[in-house]
């Protein structure tokens, strides 16, 4: 019998997502209102307020997106000195 995969499998609640990614369950909210963070509502429709569900998958998209490399380390340039200008230090 092949095994079927449930759409609700892997879900995760706005405070599981807010741990994961090291957040507050109010800004995984507002990310969400931003377009920046996708999500499931599963409140009754007429609901006052959205219950979102995260897939563990848009998670760890949105980790990979805002991954980034610490900036290289800058390198100083020593500027030339002007013939006859004497360097003390």
């Amino acid at each position: 019998m092949p095994k079927t995969t449930s759409l609700a499998a892997g879900l995760l609640t706005t405070k599981q997502t807010a741990a994961l990614i090291g957040s507050t369950a109010q800004h995984v909210r507002d990310l969400v209102h931003g377009g920046a963070l996708t999500a499931i509502d599963i409140a009754m429709p007429g609901a006052k307020r959205p219950r979102y569900r995260f897939h563990e998958a848009e998670v760890d998209r949105f980790l990979k997106l805002r991954t980034t490399e610490p900036p290289a380390k800058p390198t100083r340039r020593r500027t030339s000195l002007l013939p006859g200008v004497k360097e003390y230090f």
